[in-house]
Formats: structure tokens, sequence, C-alpha cells
């Protein structure tokens, strides 16, 4: 058992967890790391993630937007808020908000093309049959 102390064993155990997708596992372990550190924004998003993957986007939500209150630039929560927000509660335009942050904020976003296009197909309505987000799209936790 993890040292209740020790955050790196405690986000390692969390992370262990939701890499094996046993997600409520992992959102436990997040928690007893943001005991330590509640101002951990890698820790947040990833917490979040777990709840998406839970099929609870509100929580998701929420813990993205505690991770923005500590860094609002963060490239995986705003990627993944844009995400909940467009596949979790169909809020397109809270979707393109987050995406604009992101790019705002990350110039050199490794998914920039990616994510332009997206929003560009937001712009317009799409074709019928194509998907609301790029294949295999999901939020993810931050490696």
């Amino acid at each position: 058992m993890a040292n209740p102390k020790n955050l790196d064993a405690l986000i390692q155990l969390g992370n262990l967890y939701y890499d094996q997708g046993q997600y409520p596992q992992a959102v436990e372990w997040y928690g007893k790391a943001l005991d330590i550190d509640p101002r951990n924004p890698n820790v947040r998003t990833d917490r979040g993630t777990s709840y998406w993957n839970l099929n609870r986007p509100d929580e998701a939500i929420a813990e993205f937007q505690k991770s923005l209150q500590v860094d609002p630039g963060h490239a995986q929560t705003l990627y993944n808020l844009g995400l909940v927000y467009l596949q979790g509660k169909n809020n397109i335009a809270e979707a393109k908000k987050a995406w604009q942050k992101l790019l705002a904020a990350n110039p050199n976003y490794p998914n920039r093309a990616d994510i332009e296009r997206q929003l560009a197909s937001m712009a317009a309505p799409p074709p019928a049959g194509t998907p609301a987000a790029p294949k295999n799209a999901g939020p993810g936790r931050r490696k």
C-alpha cells in the first residue's frame, strides 16, 4: 500500500489504475494525491479524465475547471474540456471556447492543425453521417 503522504506514489497508483481502465480506483487515488497537493493541475486533469471515462461529464468538467484556475493555459486540460463539452454535453459553443483558449495559450501545440480543422468544421454544419469529433478522439490522461 502506498504511503498516504507520498505524493508521487499516490499519483503513480492513480496512473496505474487509469491505464488499466479501473477508473473508480483512479479517481480515488488521484483524490488522495489532491488531498496533499490540491493545486496540481496535472492530477486534476487526470482525475477529470477518469470521471469522463466513468460517464460523469459534469464531474469531469468541474475537475478541469479547477485545474484551469491554477493553470489557465494547461494544454491537456483545455483539450479534454473541449472534448467533454462537445461529446458529453453537446455544447459546441463551450467546446469552441476551450479549444480557442488552448490554441491561444499554446501556439506550438503539437496537434494544432487537428484542433484548427475541428474548429473550422464547427463553423459549418457537418455533412450527414460525419462524426462530431476526430476518430479515436477522447480525453486523455497527461502522459
